[in-house]
């Protein structure tokens, strides 16, 4: 049997990332980002001023994937403010419209990849990590949370800026 950790703790993948600092600009640019897309779903549902538990860690999860695609583009575009993405915009600057296209198409692939993963790992059965809202499994409410990513009706077709991933 897999064991699973007790504690998630999460660490920052790059020494220049502030989000480890709730303090620091950026992080507080994530939070009120984070906030936003919840207070979206007010008007996704109007009437309904909380969402579900399973809405919320789907708006978390577009969230997610957007911040991602934002970046390939912002790297491909030459718009990434970061001094250590310097020599990776150059390195991109080079690359014709078709292989930005292509830079595109993987890198969705990539995120699509890892959160079906992820979310394929949080059951919370058999002592493996669960996402809980308020007390509440969330994956209780699914047949398979990384299955409400894709559809018409799943999370990334509904909540995410970029829609559904592109079918291959």
């Amino acid at each position: 049997m897999t064991e699973w950790p007790t504690e998630l703790a999460w660490q920052p993948r790059y020494p220049r990332d502030p989000r480890g600092d709730a303090s620091h600009p950026v992080s507080q640019v994530r939070e009120t980002r984070v906030r936003q897309s919840l207070s979206a779903c007010e008007d996704v549902y109007p009437g309904r001023v909380k969402p579900e538990p399973l809405e919320i860690v789907g708006r978390v999860v577009a969230a997610a994937r957007d911040e991602g695609r934002d970046l390939a583009e912002r790297l491909l575009s030459g718009r990434a403010r970061a001094p250590s993405f310097a020599e990776l915009q150059t390195r991109l600057a080079g690359l014709d419209a078709a292989e930005k296209a292509l830079v595109v198409q993987v890198t969705e692939e990539c995120l699509v990849a890892a959160l079906y993963s992820l979310l394929f790992a949080m059951t919370g059965e058999d002592g493996a990590p669960a996402i809980v809202v308020e007390g509440h499994n969330v994956a209780d409410d699914s047949d398979g949370l990384h299955g409400e990513l894709f559809g018409e009706d799943g999370w990334l077709a509904r909540l995410s800026k970029y829609g559904a991933p592109p079918v291959a």
